[in-house]
């Protein structure tokens, strides 16, 4: 009677064949959840992008000068129900009731860290998944470059532009620059 098994050798080689397609596997899946994450990312920036645009049009025309600045302060002239509304009134969910950004709008790299600024994202500060946002008044102002870019302090702005961080560096988006 013959006994039935495997033998060392066909276990090893086994074993070499599920080391070498796990090697395969695991830095293409890091990167594909890095992908995932800067997508993310990608649409926070869009996110914010039409809640700005939303602000823009609650405002008759004028963006906000950073995130927080409610209609009220952008145009003292407004006299619609919502003078307090603003894009976000904190940089980390929950935003805000008086807010139209939504609160799905989450930091995909890490949720301890904040998700929005007010400015360009910095590599050496900030971290990995920030979107800033960036507004001005000037008109010769050079919305890709920046350079130059005149920041609007307070108040309304003419044009803006959102920049994401990456896990590599910064995703630059000019997202509806709009002259008025």
């Amino acid at each position: 009677m013959k006994e039935k098994g495997f033998t060392l050798i066909e276990i090893m080689v086994v074993i070499v064949i599920i080391g070498i397609l796990s090697a395969l596997a695991i830095p293409n899946y890091q990167a594909l959840k890095t992908r995932a994450k800067e997508a993310s990312v990608k649409s926070n920036m869009h996110t914010l992008q039409m809640s700005v645009e939303d602000f823009c049009v609650r405002c008759v025309g004028l963006y906000p000068g950073d995130l927080n600045t409610t209609i009220i302060e952008a145009n003292p002239a407004y006299t619609g129900s919502e003078p307090n509304i603003c894009v976000a009134d904190a940089y980390t969910p929950p935003y805000g009731n008086l807010s139209i950004l939504p609160d799905a709008v989450k930091n995909p790299f890490s949720s301890n860290y904040d998700a929005l600024k007010d400015g360009l994202p910095d590599l050496s500060t900030d971290q990995p998944g920030t979107v800033g946002y960036q507004a001005s008044n000037t008109l010769g102002d050079d919305p890709l470059s920046g350079n130059p870019w005149h920041e609007a302090p307070t108040g309304s702005a003419i044009m803006y532009r959102i920049a994401g961080l990456g896990a590599k560096g910064i995703i630059l988006i000019v997202s509806q620059v709009g002259i008025k």
